[in-house]
């Protein structure tokens, strides 16, 4: 068994919560840590990038009793616990099976060997430069270089690595992908200022304005599903956490193959 607070402890090495409250000093929103307390440690943790009723099944199926989420269980507006909810419902299955939960999102997007450099990793990256940093090591967006590669067999890494088929390709299969930007997540925003500068960025969740700047400036773009652009580097958090706690506890993954 595994204290809480021992569990917070080991994740805070890898993905400090400082990172996460001086972004919201920042002015955005974010809510990371223990999100579902209860008495007691843990016998066992189960990783998966979201709380939802079928990652609580598959924690209750493998005797874990304390789920670490990358994307925040309680976000936003919400202002109520429904069990017949989609949302709040996976809430409510966790705290009626007694399990406590975790969530570190920006800090663990942004920190070292975090999600958005794994992405970057996950892609073919040995090294890269950070587009927004927040400290020397911290920072979100990667911008490197790849060996002389297409799009399309840059795509074809990414179905190897990611393990995803759900991308839409936006440019050329043929043309030439060696300048490369990528960013984990909803990156639209942030990528848009890289059309033009790189030959293919990747990232996820662009709406229709911020896909037509990039192609119209002479970039590709890759965009993935949510769920791929995270998946990858959340699998590597919860390998640096099984190394960690697992001689104190049970670690188990759950992955939703519906969003990969």
């Amino acid at each position: 068994m595994i204290a809480l607070k021992e569990l917070a402890e080991e994740m805070e090495k890898l993905c400090p919560l400082s990172l996460s409250e001086e972004l919201k000093r920042r002015g955005q929103y974010d809510n990371s840590g223990l999100l579902v307390a209860r008495k007691g440690g843990a016998e066992g943790v189960l990783f998966s990038l979201d709380l939802s009723e079928r990652a609580v099944a598959a924690a209750k199926a493998a005797g874990c009793d304390c789920i670490v989420t990358h994307h925040p269980a309680i976000y936003g507006g919400m202002e109520k616990i429904d069990e017949e909810d989609v949302t709040s419902g996976a809430i409510y299955a966790a705290i009626t099976a007694g399990m406590a939960v975790f969530s570190q999102h920006l800090n663990l997007d942004i920190a070292e060997g975090g999600i958005d450099d794994m992405l970057a990793y996950g892609l073919g990256a040995t090294s890269f430069e950070t587009a927004n940093k927040l400290t020397e090591k911290n920072g979100y967006g990667k911008i490197f270089r790849l060996a002389p590669t297409t799009t399309g067999e840059l795509c074809e890494q990414i179905e190897r690595e990611l393990g995803t088929r759900k991308y839409i390709l936006y440019g050329s299969p043929d043309r030439r992908a060696e300048r490369v930007a990528s960013f984990c997540g909803a990156g639209g925003g942030e990528a848009a200022a890289y059309g033009g500068k790189v030959d293919v960025i990747v990232t996820s969740d662009a709406p229709h304005h911020v896909i037509r700047e990039i192609t119209e400036r002479g970039s590709a773009l890759v965009l993935l599903s949510h769920y791929a652009a995270e998946n990858y580097g959340f699998k590597a958090f919860y390998a640096k956490m099984k190394g960690a706690i697992g001689a104190r506890a049970k670690t188990e993954y759950f992955e939703d193959e519906r969003y990969l």
